[in-house]
C-alpha cells in the first residue's frame, strides 16, 4: 500500500493539465498530441508533460468507455492540483524560520493534493479489471523509478 501511495505521490510532481478523453491517436480522438512512444520528456513544458503522462496512462490502462467517469474525475483532480501549485518565492530577507515555515506550507499543500489524488485514483482503481490493475501497478512503479534523484546542494 505504501508503494502505491508513493506512486500516486509521484504524479504530484507532474503539473497536470489532464486529458479526459481517449489517448491521442485513438480513432475519433480530438485529444492533445502525445510524444514519441508516449513517453514524457524533460524538454517539454509542464503542460505538455502532463498531456503526455495522461495519454500514456490512458494507453497503458486501456481505459474503456464504461470507466470514463472515474477516469475523468482522476484527470480533473490532476488538472486541479496543477492549477493550484504553490509558488515558492523566498525573499532575500527570509530568516531560517521563514524558510522552514515555507517548507512546511509546501509540504502541507502537497499532502492535501496527495489525499485528493489518492481518493480519485482509488475510485478509478476500483473500476479497473484485474488485468488493468496489474498494468496500473506496473505503470506507477515504473513512473516513480523514472524520476530523477533530488540534487544535493553544493
Amino acid at each position: 500500500m505504501a508503494a502505491a501511495f508513493l506512486s500516486v505521490m509521484s504524479l504530484l510532481a507532474v503539473p497536470a493539465l489532464a486529458q479526459s478523453g481517449p489517448a491521442s491517436g485513438a480513432p475519433g480522438s480530438s485529444g492533445p498530441q502525445t510524444f514519441p512512444g508516449s513517453r514524457i520528456h524533460a524538454k517539454h513544458s509542464g503542460a505538455n508533460r502532463v498531456e503526455a503522462r495522461i495519454a500514456e496512462l490512458h494507453e497503458q490502462l486501456h481505459i474503456t468507455d464504461a470507466q470514463a467517469g472515474p477516469w475523468n474525475d482522476f484527470a480533473q483532480t490532476m488538472r486541479d492540483n496543477a492549477k493550484h501549485a504553490v509558488p515558492q518565492s523566498k525573499p532575500a530577507s527570509a530568516t531560517a524560520v521563514d524558510n522552514l515555515q515555507a517548507r512546511q506550507r509546501s509540504a502541507e499543500a502537497r499532502a492535501e493534493k496527495a489525499k485528493k489524488l489518492t481518493a480519485s485514483f482509488e475510485r478509478l482503481y476500483a473500476a479497473l479489471s484485474d488485468e488493468q490493475k496489474k498494468a496500473a501497478d506496473v505503470a506507477f512503479k515504473k513512473h516513480r523509478n523514472r524520476r530523477p534523484a533530488p540534487q544535493k546542494a553544493p
